[in-house]
């Protein structure tokens, strides 16, 4: 993932200029992607020890999907947030003009792994917004994430992961 920094509230993120909604953010502070987070967040560096401040979420045009990880959609493909009614959480599923079909399986990640799969279970307080329990069938391991989207997975795909100590 590149680091992208502002500028005047718009960046450059891979030549293409993206607007960026948040009133108090400074020409210094980055756009960050954090794993598991419903939108991007704008962190800036405090002191020259490397620790940074998180400034807060924010709107950034063309990245709001998963873009800056996993790339555009596929043709015929559009995010369609559903609302899982048991509990009143959006929640992303992906829409197939084309087959007129629904999934709440992101079409860029590919087949899941053999070894996991996608299994029902009720949402505690303690889950992050983007619940999709799956378990390991050989372990029994449960995450309440899509094995996918794992660090080392990313990585696989030749993402570039940072970590950014907060304070």
């Amino acid at each position: 993932m590149p680091r992208l920094y502002l500028t005047r509230q718009v960046i450059k993120m891979n030549s293409i200029l993206k607007l960026i909604e948040l009133t108090n953010s400074k020409i210094e502070d980055i756009v960050i992607i954090v794993l598991g987070s419903m939108t991007p967040m704008i962190i800036r560096s405090l002191t020259t020890d490397g620790k940074f401040q998180v400034v807060g979420e924010c709107y950034t045009h063309g990245i709001m999907d998963g873009e800056s990880l996993l790339g555009q959609l596929p043709p015929f493909w559009e995010v369609r947030p559903v609302i899982d009614m048991s509990n009143g959480v959006k929640e992303p599923a992906y829409w197939n003009s084309e087959t007129n079909s629904t999934s709440r399986d992101d079409p860029r990640l590919g087949e899941l792994p053999a070894e996991w799969e996608r299994i029902t279970q009720r949402r505690t307080p303690d889950d992050p917004i983007l619940f999709a329990p799956h378990r390991n069938k050989l372990t029994g391991e449960i995450i309440n994430s899509d094995p996918r989207m794992l660090p080392n997975n990313l990585r696989k795909r030749g993402i570039n992961l940072e970590m950014f100590p907060l304070v």
